[in-house]
């Protein structure tokens, strides 16, 4: 077998994927990431920033979501809402848990925190200067969040 999918005991007894298997799935994660972030129309699909590309005041768009789902604001509004809080939990998770394998320094909690934070900061300046979506401190709130989740995740699992 490929050694890269092999797995090997864990310390607890479980099965757990080798270093280069870890590897190769945070290498796909972050391709795949990168074309979810930045292979896309602009922001408006013509070229041109036509609205507001930037979103700074600290959970505004997050309760504008959480509205949505209560009142149930209309079908469409609701799927909406819900791809965007839940979508941005979901996108960073598999960070939280593939990083700390690959990079052990992101192992302590406070390191992974600020690399991580930085990470996601960087990523939606990118979005922003490309015009390939919006600066939102909500999504990095909500990335972040999800990046952690994972990291949590990844220690109670072993």
């Amino acid at each position: 077998m490929i050694e890269w999918v092999k797995y090997r005991r864990s310390r607890e007894g479980g099965a757990a994927l080798s270093g280069r298997g870890q590897r190769f799935l945070f290498a796909a994660y972050l391709m795949a990431v990168a074309a979810l972030l930045f292979c896309r129309p602009c922001n408006d699909g013509t070229g041109h920033v036509g609205r507001k590309a930037w979103g700074l005041v600290p959970l505004s768009s997050i309760r504008g979501y959480l509205w949505l789902l209560r009142h149930r604001a209309g079908t469409w509004m609701w799927r909406y809402a819900a791809a965007q809080l839940f979508g941005n939990l979901a996108l960073f998770a598999p960070f939280g848990w593939l990083a700390p394998g690959v990079f052990p320094g992101m192992r302590k909690p406070w390191r992974f925190l600020w690399r991580t934070a930085l990470l996601i900061f960087l990523l939606e300046t990118a979005q922003l200067l490309t015009l390939r979506g919006t600066f939102d401190v909500d999504d990095w709130i909500l990335n972040l969040l999800g990046a952690l989740a994972g990291w949590c995740l990844r220690r109670v699992t072993g």
